[in-house]
């Protein structure tokens, strides 16, 4: 009860900063709600996310308020692109109870996980500067969080949510700082004082090597050499900053070298879960599978099975594969008759659509190809808009859409806020200096 009233005044106090235009408080506060509050602060009976839906309903309809062109899309892009988004989501829940797919009830609760992308709305009228004022102190409250991550490796366990992975010989912990990511992208670009630079991509990479999460740290690689091979000639990567990486790369090489290993693996390695995938994508033996095969024939192979168990359904349904099943509910009675047996583990048992482990997987099964069709339209259009604009902003939100795309088949990075919304955060400033100035300038008007 104590987590919910510290979650509730946080919220409170955010909506309230946004309401008096105090921009970088309502950031921090934002950040703080994300982060359980910088690590230190389990969720109480109320989840992170239906906060950030709170939040995210009040700031809207506070940014209504005080400007009548807070929805104005004519000269925006990608916040058209959102909005036809959510208008699908919505349609989407309103249309199951008439298709005898899932009561209102639920299928409204189930738009609410998509909700968050209308902080976009919220996003754009801020200020760069805002966001500039508040990297400091969340630079701060991200390296303590970093402290105590690390921490746990020695056995002092003073995060919310500390939890050893057990399925592998050695320890790892995916409750990783929120802001690491983004972070490390940042003193990637940074071009100052060089031992901070050296410092902080030792120990932000660091962390994303000890999570041993292999699709992230392969992401990370992917999206750091794409923009080395871009960029190099165009001297935006600094010589201190290859030193840095080499660093983090040698001083980590025992991890990765055991992480992408048989050893380090639940099942017999990398090869083998892609030939088992091959071999049940072509003679469709995923069927012979049931959620053990976690830990025999590896996640990645398990993976691809819930992807194919749940194609093969869409399949066999072509108006649900074009433009979705419905808005099942994971625990409504609707949801627990379809015939699914692989799924990701959940504190309530196992879930038979909702899943952290495949990005789009959940929206393609409730959507359709449609909303996946629009959802790669908007972050490919990001994506490119993002690498022609050479902003610190635009750069960071590239790279972390770049590591996204490869840490796909391995998360759902798209619709979990705790990884979007940084990105989400950004998003605006990939337009032209220009184009976004003048967009600000009406929507402030």
């Amino acid at each position: 009860m104590i987590f919910d009233f510290i979650f509730l005044i946080l919220t409170l106090l955010a909506s309230v900063s946004y309401l008096k235009n105090s921009y970088s408080a309502f950031l921090l506060l934002l950040f703080t709600i994300l982060t359980n509050v910088w690590g230190i602060c389990p969720t109480g009976s109320i989840k992170v996310y239906d906060w950030i839906f709170i939040v995210t309903i009040l700031t809207i309809l506070i940014g209504r308020s005080k400007c009548s062109h807070f929805w104005k899309v004519k000269t925006d892009p990608l916040g058209k692109v959102i909005l036809y988004l959510f208008a699908y989501v919505v349609l989407a829940a309103l249309i199951s109870p008439i298709r005898g797919v899932e009561s209102l009830q639920y299928s409204l609760m189930v738009a609410r996980f998509d909700t968050f992308y209308l902080l976009y709305f919220v996003f754009r009228v801020i200020p760069l500067e805002s966001i500039r004022k508040v990297l400091k102190p969340a630079i701060y409250l991200t390296l303590l969080n970093g402290v105590l991550y690390y921490l746990q490796y020695a056995g002092i366990f003073l995060m919310a949510n500390s939890e050893s992975m057990t399925d592998l010989e050695e320890a790892r912990f995916n409750n990783i700082p929120v802001l690491t990511l983004a972070l490390f992208y940042f003193f990637f670009l940074y071009k100052r004082n060089g031992k901070i630079k050296i410092f902080s991509l030792l120990f932000f990479g660091g962390i994303l090597v000890g999570s041993q999460n292999r699709a992230l740290i392969l992401g990370v690689a992917v999206s750091v050499v794409i923009y080395i091979v871009l960029n190099y000639r165009k001297k935006l990567v600094e010589r201190k900053t290859l030193i840095a990486l080499i660093l983090v790369g040698f001083l980590s090489s025992g991890v990765l070298a055991y992480r992408f290993s048989q050893k380090g693996s639940t099942g017999q390695g990398i090869t083998s879960e892609l030939e088992l995938a091959y071999v049940m994508y072509s003679t469709g033996s995923y069927r012979l599978y049931d959620n053990q095969m976690v830990n025999n024939e590896g996640t990645l192979a398990f993976r691809f099975a819930m992807i194919f168990e749940k194609v093969d359904y869409l399949c066999q349904h072509p108006l649900s594969l074009i433009i979705g099943s419905g808005s099942y509910h994971e625990k409504s009675i609707a949801t627990k008759k379809l015939p699914f047996v692989l799924g990701s583990k959940t504190e309530d048992g196992i879930a038979k659509i909702d899943t952290d482990d495949v990005a789009l997987l959940s929206r393609l099964f409730r959507y359709g190809l449609l909303f996946i069709a629009l959802y790669v339209f908007l972050i490919a259009k990001t994506l490119k808009m993002s690498y022609n604009n050479y902003n610190i902003a635009s750069q960071i939100y590239f790279m972390i859409l770049v590591c996204y795309i490869v840490w796909a088949i391995c998360g759902d990075v798209f619709h979990r806020p705790q990884n979007f919304i940084p990105a989400l955060c950004l998003m605006p400033y990939i337009l032209k200096k220009s184009f976004y100035e003048k967009n600000r300038r009406i929507l402030n008007a």
